[in-house]
């Protein structure tokens, strides 16, 4: 960009499209009108500026995106603001909108003059243009030109189905999933639609109009292969489970089986009962003087012989806890 272009650049960046103390500025009405945020709106008119540009300095004639057309459109509304203002005092020239004449010599016109917009705005500015502003040709004079007003006071607006989108997005594998199950996945998202061929081509888009046996034929099919598809899913897209080792399962000793039936309390005593039986612990009646002619009998827990050497941790700890005889189990419940 020379001297003179970055003039040209400084002077339209400097216009102001949004009149001030607008309560409906010029860019809130463009996001209002196309369902845009504030701040996509605000990015659009900045493109339309730097189209104003191109259009004053690219040397050919310039296409714009489909965003900025209609920032274009809208502003060609505002007569005062486009004619006097940018047209008589920015740019000094008058920038007629001259639409497509229709056919397909216009259109690979228009596609080549897009085409060389694009490396324009490259070439003059410096860097590529947006691709969400400014994109690709293909979408340009594709899908970007269904652009159409609704009402939305009297419609709702329903995303259309991107079906074969969706196919290629199921159709790559997943981790833990069978070979084969995308695809096949892929094939009853296309297939779906398929009953309802006939009528389509008739140019009945709703299924709600179509005649009655058109319509069950579409119901009936729609519900075969949703059932033929929630099968394959269950058969193919499960992850397949994956055997645990036997080494793995660690066996419950006695002692934590009666802790998950009865709790700590019950572990302890059932380990009491085990040393006793086995030996380990000893029950021993003492008997103590009472006033000089009656006796009094207590049982002490002492230690018997040692347990083995397979004995559980919990009978260990409850024989070491005899170490000091006791008359009562409150200890080993504590050691436990």
């Amino acid at each position: 960009m020379n001297a003179a272009q970055q003039a040209v650049y400084d002077q339209i960046m400097s216009f102001e499209i949004d009149e001030p103390g607008a309560a409906l500025p010029f860019t809130r009405r463009l996001a209002r009108e196309n369902g845009w945020s504030p701040a996509y709106a605000e990015r659009v008119v900045l493109e339309y500026k730097r189209f104003l540009f191109l259009a004053c300095t690219a040397g050919h004639v310039v296409t714009p995106s489909e965003q900025v057309d209609q920032a274009w459109h809208l502003h060609l509304t505002y007569t005062r603001s486009y004619w006097d203002h940018l047209c008589g005092e920015v740019l000094r020239r008058p920038l007629h909108h001259d639409p497509t004449k229709g056919g397909a010599q216009e259109q690979a016109r228009f596609i080549d003059l897009y085409q060389q917009t694009l490396a324009s705005y490259e070439r003059l500015l410096g860097h590529q243009p947006p691709a969400d502003v400014w994109p690709a040709a293909d979408r340009r004079f594709g899908e970007d030109l269904q652009h159409v007003t609704v009402n939305t006071a009297r419609h709702w607006i329903v995303p259309k189905p991107r079906l074969l989108a969706w196919a290629r997005a199921a159709a790559r594998p997943r981790p833990g999933t069978r070979p084969g199950a995308g695809p096949i996945f892929a094939l009853g998202l296309v297939g779906l639609p398929a009953a309802g061929i006939g009528p389509l081509a008739a140019g009945a888009m709703n299924p709600l109009e179509w005649k009655g046996p058109d319509f069950l034929a579409f119901y009936i099919t729609c519900v075969v292969i949703a059932a033929v598809m929630a099968l394959l899913v269950r058969l193919l897209l499960v992850p397949e489970e994956s055997p645990v080792p036997a080494e793995q399962h660690t066996p419950l000793d006695p002692y934590e089986v009666a802790c998950l039936a009865g709790g700590p309390e019950r572990a302890i005593h059932a380990a009491f009962a085990a040393l006793v039986k086995s030996g380990s612990l000893v029950l021993r009646e003492l008997e103590s003087p009472r006033l000089g002619i009656l006796t009094q009998k207590t049982t002490h827990i002492e230690q018997g012989t040692p347990p083995g050497p397979g004995a559980f941790p919990l009978e260990r700890a409850l024989y070491a806890a005899a170490l000091v005889p006791t008359s009562t189990i409150d200890p080993l419940v504590q050691a436990g």
